[in-house]
């Protein structure tokens, strides 16, 4: 599965959207970086209004303005130097393109998190689209939030499960679809809690050394909550329809700095992820396809559905190239599932 070749779209065979007409509204948390950047840039040119999650304003400023940059002179090849910003062709490309808003959020801070969801509640009466990115704490050290969350499950799951519980009505009203950029290191758990006192010694016990080793379990057991978080809520609320997406390995180097730079073995770490790189690797380009080719084609059908039918599926898996797939057998399990459900709500309680 890993030396699959996978097949990506073009971008111009996605669905567009006409903002004056159709008024199609996204969230994507973390789209000010990485993969999370060309979401942005692409759902912005594909005609949606994009509220862009993110904690810095000043790196919200820079990335809207490359991407309304990058934006036009991809569309048009008079665009060549910043007199022609005005042309008549320029202003002419700019009307198929959305909007670029900032919202103001902070995962490591749920506080912030509940906020923003109430700013936009404010403004926004509909929300078809939301999408996590993937943006959350990786490779890190074990240590507590302010919220008293293990800083890679708060910015992997739990934060994400405040946005949704503050958006899942808006989302019900235009039948709009969540999307999770997840991974497939969720294989690597095999069970998950079912009480919550053993939610707490499963946490425990991945908090142990190596931390470069078991800092992946815990982002592993992160992704599958949120396969299963999806999967009941899919259940719950049938209209809104409900994505796990493994958009491939993104390399990116300043995740295992801590690993390349150890004393001898950093240069075998170095080595080893460029080989992981060059086989299995995948850019942050083809990554956003994977998720857009999903996210897109789902508006485009609930907007073309002459009857609004409820969903009877559950949240469904894909791989990168947009080919359906199957999660892992713990992340589909109903009883566990139930169980990160009741975990997860008593806790935000």
């Amino acid at each position: 599965m890993l030396f699959e070749k996978y097949n990506y779209p073009e971008w111009d065979e996605m669905p567009y959207f006409d903002l004056n007409k159709d008024n199609k509204v996204a969230i994507v948390l973390h789209g000010d970086k990485k993969c999370g950047y060309h979401i942005t840039k692409h759902l912005f040119k594909h005609g949606v209004k994009v509220y862009v999650a993110c904690r810095s304003k000043a790196n919200f400023s820079a990335i809207k303005e490359k991407i309304i940059y990058v934006s036009v002179e991809e569309e048009s090849k008079a665009y060549e130097n910043a007199d022609n910003a005005h042309s008549p062709i320029v202003d002419e490309i700019s009307k198929k393109f959305g909007q670029i808003k900032y919202l103001c959020m902070d995962v490591t801070d749920l506080e912030s998190v509940f906020n923003s969801c109430l700013y936009f509640k404010e403004k926004e009466d509909h929300l078809d689209l939301f999408i996590d990115s993937g943006g959350g704490y990786i490779a890190s050290s074990h240590f507590n939030t302010n919220d008293d969350y293990e800083i890679q499950l708060q910015t992997n799951y739990i934060a994400q499960v405040l946005i949704i519980f503050q958006m899942i009505d808006l989302l019900d009203k235009c039948s709009g679809s969540i999307v999770s950029v997840s991974s497939f290191l969720h294989f690597l758990t095999t069970r998950t809690p079912l009480t919550e006192e053993e939610w707490s010694d499963t946490l425990a016990e991945y908090n142990r050394w190596p931390n470069f080793v078991y800092c992946w379990f815990r982002y592993a057991l992160a992704k599958t909550f949120m396969i299963q978080f999806l999967t009941i809520l899919s259940i719950k609320r049938p209209n809104v329809d409900y994505y796990n997406i493994n958009v491939g390995i993104l390399m990116d180097p300043s995740i295992y700095t801590h690993l390349t730079r150890l004393p001898i073995i950093g240069l075998w770490f170095w080595s080893f992820f460029q080989l992981v790189n060059i086989a299995l690797g995948v850019d942050e380009e083809k990554s956003s396809k994977s998720v857009l080719q999903v996210a897109l084609s789902s508006m485009k059908k609930k907007e073309e559905s002459v009857t609004n039918l409820s969903n009877t599926d559950l949240a469904k898996y894909y791989n990168r190239g947009g080919k359906l797939s199957k999660s892992s057998r713990v992340s589909r399990d109903l009883d566990y599932s139930t169980a990160t459900w009741i975990n997860t709500v008593h806790s935000l309680k």
